[in-house]
């Protein structure tokens, strides 16, 4: 019993990584009064990007880079579009979901898949931490993880200072909560929802690239929808960090147990397993519009 409970908390704790790092990125965004629907297509082009980029140098770190730039460019894109043409966010979003998908599909069978033998880069490996990573239960659920497990949940508190006790936070907060007020106030309404909307690409590509990285090899359609979900959880958080990490959490959690359980002779069908996330996201969004409707009601 203790191994499969070390087993599926130390894999909540990896799963939940693209989750919150996509997630951190819409916060920002959300805060600022948007919303990025394009973040799936981002984390598709992450994936392939930062793939790409750890096999042609051997290092996951440009790997990471890679990946952080490609969804940066696709927010900035998707921004000028919205913002300058005019045009509307759903159809910008739609278009450019499918463009990733349709893209990375191409290239995929192009140059990654086009034999039978599946071409691999070099792939996140797990830290030993000298003492803490030896101790029974705790140390392989919290002290055996790549880097990136550590960087996502610490800048967790970073995130949540830069919102409240910094100038750019309270800037954000004050453009998401009245766009007009904020620009009498010599906020540039304009140049604050474009970092936001930036930080979100970046984040939503660096969630994609871990994706990759961890397998060391691109799958198509590796993400999963994991874009809207992270969108999903950050709605039901109202923007809030450490709600969005619990969130995360949560959803890796689901996540984690179907592929535990998957392989065990349960009487349970595997096709309710791996619905468990989606299943998870539809009740968390409807809580949230729940809520939503009562707070609107009692203001």
């Amino acid at each position: 019993m203790s191994e499969i409970i070390t087993g599926l908390f130390s894999s909540m704790f990896a799963l939940c990584v693209p989750l919150l790092i996509a997630a951190e990125g819409e916060v920002f965004v959300e805060r600022s009064g948007q919303f990025n629907m394009g973040i799936e297509g981002m984390m598709v082009l992450g994936a392939i990007s930062g793939f790409a980029a750890t096999l042609a140098t051997g290092s996951t770190l440009l790997g990471f880079i890679a990946g952080g730039i490609t969804g940066g460019l696709l927010a900035i894109a998707m921004f000028l579009l919205i913002y300058k043409l005019k045009l509307d966010l759903l159809v910008v979003a739609i278009v450019f979901n499918l463009l990733a998908a349709g893209v990375t599909g191409f290239l995929a069978t192009l140059f990654i898949n086009s034999s039978s033998i599946p071409v691999k880069c070099n792939k996140l490996t797990d830290l030993h931490i000298p003492f803490l990573s030896d101790l029974p239960i705790a140390g392989p659920i919290l002290f055996s993880k790549n880097y990136m497990v550590y960087v996502a949940i610490l800048s967790v508190p970073i995130i949540a200072h830069v919102l409240y006790k910094r100038k750019f936070g309270l800037e954000l907060r004050a453009v998401g909560g009245n766009a007009s007020a904020a620009q009498t106030m010599g906020i540039d309404v304009f140049k604050t929802r474009m970092k936001c909307f930036l930080i979100g690409g970046v984040s939503g590509g660096i969630a994609g690239a871990y994706l990759s990285l961890t397998l060391g090899m691109f799958v198509e359609n590796m993400t999963m929808n994991k874009g809207f979900i992270a969108l999903a959880l950050c709605t039901f958080s109202k923007g809030k960090p450490y709600g969005t990490l619990a969130g995360a959490l949560l959803f890796a959690l689901a996540d984690s147990i179907q592929i535990r359980f998957q392989p065990i002779d349960i009487d349970i069908p595997y096709e309710f397993l791996l619905m468990l996330p989606y299943v998870l996201t539809v009740v968390v969004l409807t809580i949230s519009a729940k809520r939503s409707r009562e707070e609107r009601k009692y203001a």
